[in-house]
C-alpha cells in the first residue's frame, strides 16, 4: 500500500528541476528534440537518472509537493507511482473539501491542459511565501499543466518565468533566457479555451478533464470547484 510523502526539500536541488521540466520539454505538445534541458542545468543524463530513481520513483512512498495559498488553499503535484506506472497528479486544495481535487495528469497518461496560463499566474501570486517554497515555486512547479495558447502574452509568460527562476537559484543565470526560450516553445498547442456559462473556463482538448464534452471531463460540481478555489484564493 503506497503512502504519500510530502518531499519539499528536493525543491532547493537543480536535479529536480530538470528532471521536472521535462514534462514540459518532452510533454505531448513540445517539439524540441532533441530534450535540452540537461544542457541548461549542466547535469549528466545519469545525474538525472539518479535523483529520478532515488528519490521520485519509489512505488511505496510518493513524493508530493505542496504549495500554500491564501484562504487556507493549496495546490498539490504528485509523482504517483504505480507499479510499472509511473504518472503525475496535479491538485487544488480548498479547506472546505473533503479531499483534493484533481484536475489533471502529467506523463503517459496524461489529462492536460489543467490550467490556463492566467490561472497559473493568478495562483503564484496568491503562495504563502515560507520557508519551502520562495515566490515563483507554484508558476514552475505547475508549468506543466499549462499549455499556452495564442491569447497568452509572450511577454508576460517570458517575463514571469525569467523572474522565477532567478529567484530558486537553481540554474546559472546567464542561460536562463535559453531555459525559458525552450519552455515556452514546448508549452505552446493550438487548443483554445473559452469562457462557458455553466462550467467556467474549458478547452476542446480530448485528453483533458475540463472538456465538458471529453470522456476524461470533470463532473458538474468539480467545475464549480474550480471556481470556488480561484474565489477564495483571491478573496482576501
Amino acid at each position: 500500500m503506497s503512502i504519500r510523502v510530502l518531499r519539499m526539500e528536493l525543491l532547493r536541488l537543480p536535479a529536480f528541476w530538470a528532471v521536472h521540466m521535462w514534462h514540459v520539454t518532452q510533454g505531448p505538445v513540445s517539439l524540441i528534440e532533441p530534450d535540452t534541458t540537461r544542457a541548461h542545468f549542466r547535469l549528466s543524463e545519469d545525474e538525472l537518472g539518479t535523483l529520478w530513481r532515488r528519490e521520485l520513483s519509489n512505488e511505496l512512498e510518493w513524493p508530493v509537493f505542496r504549495v500554500l495559498l491564501r484562504g487556507g488553499c493549496s495546490i498539490e503535484f504528485e509523482y504517483a507511482n504505480f507499479p510499472e506506472d509511473h504518472d503525475c497528479g496535479c491538485y487544488i486544495v480548498h479547506p472546505d473539501w473533503s479531499s483534493p481535487l484533481c484536475i489533471g495528469r502529467v506523463s503517459g497518461h496524461w489529462r492536460l491542459p489543467a490550467l490556463r496560463w492566467r490561472e497559473l499566474v493568478r495562483i503564484n501570486e496568491a503562495s504563502v511565501r515560507d520557508r519551502d517554497c520562495i515566490p515563483g515555486t507554484a508558476l514552475l512547479l505547475f508549468l506543466p499543466t499549462v499549455w499556452l495558447s495564442d491569447d497568452d502574452d509572450r511577454s508576460e509568460v517570458r517575463d514571469q518565468l525569467t523572474t522565477a527562476w532567478a529567484n530558486l537559484k537553481v540554474v546559472r543565470q546567464s542561460t536562463i533566457n535559453a531555459l525559458v526560450e525552450d519552455l515556452i516553445v514546448s508549452a505552446t498547442s493550438d487548443v483554445p479555451w473559452a469562457k462557458d456559462s455553466k462550467y467556467g473556463w474549458i478547452n476542446d482538448d480530448s485528453h483533458s478533464c475540463r472538456n465538458p464534452s471529453g470522456p476524461c471531463r470533470l463532473t458538474d460540481d468539480e467545475f464549480q470547484r474550480i471556481a470556488v478555489f480561484f474565489e477564495t484564493i483571491e478573496a482576501i
